[in-house]
């Protein structure tokens, strides 16, 4: 409450069905945390392979459910239907994001930062693809085949290339923006810095995801990890 003293305590370890439940981000970290919609709580789960040294396969797609659903009210936990589209299949999803938005007519449109296009799901269990229209040339990350043994060396090859780091909807315009770190040159001690004030393209699309215009922003003066409508 508003003393900031805790009214109800809700564990979501386990489904309705007792099925564990993954690895959360409980926090707001761009378009990947927690969304709240009416009496429900949606958190997000991320999933790991390591007993295919990273690769996604079909067995983990079986049960890799995207999201899973928290009622508020009567503290159940539902893991949705939905699960990583097939285009991730065969894909290294080490350092893999999922970005996603609920967008027009409550949507849920999602992104997988090593697979181009934009996923759409009206129902939480099927997805329908979109290409992504830009006028930019993107060049996403591809870890397939690529040792990178630590956070730094991460961070040297994902510089190189483009990222789709957020998404908000405009519901009073009806429309999308995607914002994209893209790639850049950049010498050892700023490597940090370009994370946080990267080169930026933001894309407007519409509300049926087509293109409608885009704008670059000069590096050094905005940063992207902050942004609202």
């Amino acid at each position: 409450n508003w003393k900031g003293e805790i009214l109800k305590k809700i564990s979501y370890s386990t489904d309705i069905n007792g099925s564990r439940i993954q690895m959360t981000t409980p926090y707001s970290f761009g378009a990947q945390g927690p969304y709240l919609v009416n009496n429900f709580l949606w958190l997000g789960q991320f999933y790991r392979a390591d007993n295919s040294k990273g690769v996604f396969t079909p067995e983990l797609q079986e049960n890799s459910h995207l999201a899973v659903k928290v009622d508020l009210k009567t503290g159940e936990c539902e893991k949705m239907p939905l699960v990583y589209p097939d285009e991730i299949i065969g894909h290294n999803i080490i350092g893999m994001y999922v970005r996603r938005v609920i967008g027009y007519n409550n949507n849920m449109v999602y992104t997988f930062s090593n697979v181009p296009g934009l996923y759409l799901s009206g129902d939480n269990t099927i997805f329908k693809k979109r290409m992504l229209e830009t006028n930019y040339k993107l060049n996403l990350a591809d870890r397939d085949n690529k040792n990178i043994p630590d956070a730094q060396s991460g961070m040297n090859f994902s510089i190189n290339y483009d990222e789709i780091v957020d998404m908000l909807y405009d519901k009073y315009r009806e429309c999308y923006y995607i914002f994209i770190r893209t790639k850049s040159k950049y010498s050892a001690n700023e490597l940090n810095v370009k994370f946080l004030y990267p080169d930026c393209l933001i894309v407007v699309l519409d509300k049926n995801l087509k293109h409608m215009g885009e704008m670059k922003l000069d590096d050094n003066i905005y940063s992207v990890k902050m942004k609202f409508i």
